[in-house]
């Protein structure tokens, strides 16, 4: 038997979050079905899936600021400017990372979605009332 599948995009690093409206937590649905028996049941089609990007933790972030830190100490040291400042922005798909270092020391990194309009203005004069 044939069934009708409508095409939507599922991004690298989403994950199936509910389905048919019901959220989905590991491979258990919140109404105790395991998801992979929904998914196998064909009398249960059509089904609607609902696939994000997994939230993260406080702990994954700072994990993950943690690991940036390096690479800013690192691009830095070996840029064929003197006193480079490292990485200033960092640009992915999704999101623009920034990375801004006070005359005291301070490191701030700030995260941004790249359909917003740039924060970069906005920290540069926060951090020159603020960061010095």
């Amino acid at each position: 038997m044939h069934h009708r599948i409508m095409r939507s995009i599922v991004s690298v690093g989403h994950v199936l979050t509910a389905i048919n409206g019901t959220p989905v937590t590991g491979r258990q649905l919140d109404d105790g079905r395991d998801v992979f028996d929904v998914l196998e049941n064909e009398e249960l089609f059509p089904l609607n899936l609902k696939f994000e990007r997994p939230k993260m933790t406080t702990n994954e972030k700072i994990f993950l600021a943690s690991m940036f830190y390096p690479l800013f100490a690192i691009a830095s040291q070996l840029s064929p400017e003197p006193r480079s400042s490292g990485i200033e922005v960092l640009e992915a798909d999704t999101f623009k990372l920034h990375c801004f270092q006070t005359l005291t020391g301070i490191t701030l990194h700030v995260t941004e979605a790249t359909s917003t309009i740039s924060l970069y203005t906005i920290i540069f004069i926060f951090l020159q009332y603020h960061g010095t």
